[in-house]
C-alpha cells in the first residue's frame, strides 16, 4: 500500500484513456510450467481502500478503462468481490478487464464483475484435456472452464482463452480434445502458443519422468518435441470453427 502509483506526478494525457493498473504481486498458485510464484514472492495485495483511492483518481483524470494486470485479480475470492461492491458502491462508471481464474469464482462474484463494469477477461486455461491440466498442477478442472465460459458468456462478458501446445504428456489425442473443447463452448476469443520450457519453473524437477530435455522452445518429451507441438498448433487454427483467433 505504501509503493502505490502516485499517478499526480504524470500528465493526465500520459495514462489516458486507458490505464494499466497492477494491484497485487505475485500469484497464489504454483503451475509447473510458470515461475512467476518464485520470482514474485509472497503474494501481496493492495487494500481495497487503496485501489479504490486509485480508480477514483484516475476516473477524475479522465480514464475510461482500466486494465488490471494482477496474475489473477479474483482471487483471494472474498476480496475480489469486496472490490467490486466497492466499484458498484461508487458508480465510477469504468470500464475494466483482468486475468481470471474460472476455477476461483461463483454465481455472486460472476453478477458482482458484470455489475461492476467489466467488459472482458483473459482466461489462462492452457489445455482442453483434463490429464494434462494435472501434470501442469492447474488445480482446475475442466467442468469448472466450461461453467465459467457459460457464466461470462450469459453476463455480456467478453472472454479471451489462451491454450499452451506441447507440454509433457501431450498427444495428437490430447490436443483434438483441446480442438473439441473450444468447439463445443465456443469462447469469443482464443489463441494457442506453444510450450516453453523454463529449466527453472517446477516442471524442471519432473523432467526424468517426462523425458523432458532442451529448453525454451528447443526441448522434447516422451510424447512429443517442439517441431510436432508446432504442426499441433496449425493444425488446431485451421480446425477450430467456433472461436475466433
Amino acid at each position: 500500500d505504501e509503493n502505490v502509483v502516485d499517478w499526480s506526478l504524470f500528465p493526465h494525457d500520459y495514462y489516458t484513456p486507458t490505464v494499466q493498473l497492477r494491484t497485487a504481486r505475485s500469484c497464489a498458485f504454483k503451475c509447473a510450467f510458470c515461475r512467476y510464484p518464485a520470482v514474485g514472492g509472497e503474494l501481496k495485495l493492495n487494500g481495497v481502500d487503496v485501489v479504490m483511492a486509485q480508480l477514483t483518481k484516475l476516473k477524475d483524470a479522465g480514464v475510461q478503462n482500466v486494465v488490471f494486470i494482477d496474475d489473477t485479480f479474483n482471487v483471494p475470492l472474498p476480496r475480489f468481490k469486496q472490490l467490486c461492491k466497492a466499484m458498484i458502491a461508487a458508480d465510477l462508471g469504468l470500464d475494466w478487464y483482468s486475468y481470471f481464474r474460472c476455477s476461483n469464482s461463483d454465481p455472486e462474484a460472476f453478477d458482482l464483475m458484470a455489475k461492476a463494469g467489466c467488459k472482458g477477461v483473459f482466461l489462462g486455461i492452457e489445455s482442453g484435456d483434463q490429464t494434462i491440466l494435472n501434470n501442469m498442477d492447474k488445480y482446475a478442472k475442466l467442468d469448472k472452464y466450461r461453467a465459467g465460459i457459460a457464466a461470462l458468456k450469459e453476463r455480456g462478458i467478453a472472454q479471451f482463452c489462451s491454450f499452451i501446445l506441447g507440454y509433457p504428456g501431450e498427444t495428437e489425442q490430447t490436443v483434438q480434445n483441446t480442438i473439441d473443447f473450444l468447439d463445443e463452448n465456443a469462447p469469443m476469443f482464443f489463441s494457442a502458443g506453444v510450450f516453453y520450457y523454463d529449466n527453472k519453473a517446477p516442471i524442471a524437477r519432473k523432467a526424468a519422468q517426462f523425458g523432458l530435455k532442451g529448453g525454451g522452445f528447443n526441448w522434447r518429451h516422451q510424447t512429443m518435441d517442439w517441431k510436432t507441438a508446432v504442426q499441433q498448433a496449425d493444425r488446431l487454427y485451421k480446425s477450430v470453427q467456433n472461436a475466433t483467433i
